[in-house]
This record gives C-alpha cells, structure tokens and sequence, in this order.
C-alpha cells in the first residue's frame, strides 16, 4: 500500500487500516529532503485496545474503598 508521496507544508496524516498481522508488524518510512527543514513525527495508535467499562471501573472504586475502611479499622 502506498500512501501520498507528497507533503508540502504542514502536518499531515494517513492512516493504515489493513494489511496487519497478529504479533510483529514492520513500517518502513522512505523521505527525501529537498532544501529546508523537515522531520518525520510518527505516532501510533492501537485501536482494537479494549477500554474498561464503567461498571468495571465502579467495581474497582467499590473495592478500594472497601480495603480502606477495612485498614482504618484494623488501626483504630
């Protein structure tokens, strides 16, 4: 896959949604500077991450407070 040759001013973006493999993946970057300042900033971003659900996060909270009030009463 091929992606646009040309950026000429600016940031620019593209994205690669197919073509992956489970484990290791490969990306090559090929630039050519032609006078002037230049840089290459690449960021990467795994979409399938699993985000927790709320009721996970609320059961998370409930139990830290529960091991608290357990500690302070231990102590007092």
């Amino acid at each position: 896959m091929l992606l646009p040759s040309t950026f000429t001013h600016g940031p620019a973006s593209a994205s690669l949604t197919c073509g992956f493999v489970e484990g290791v993946n490969t990306l090559d970057f090929v630039t050519f500077n032609q006078g002037g300042p230049g840089g290459v900033f690449v960021g990467v971003q795994d979409a399938t991450a699993d985000v927790p659900e709320p009721a996970s996060l609320a059961l998370l909270g409930g139990g830290r407070l529960a091991l608290g009030a357990l500690r302070r009463r231990k102590a007092g």
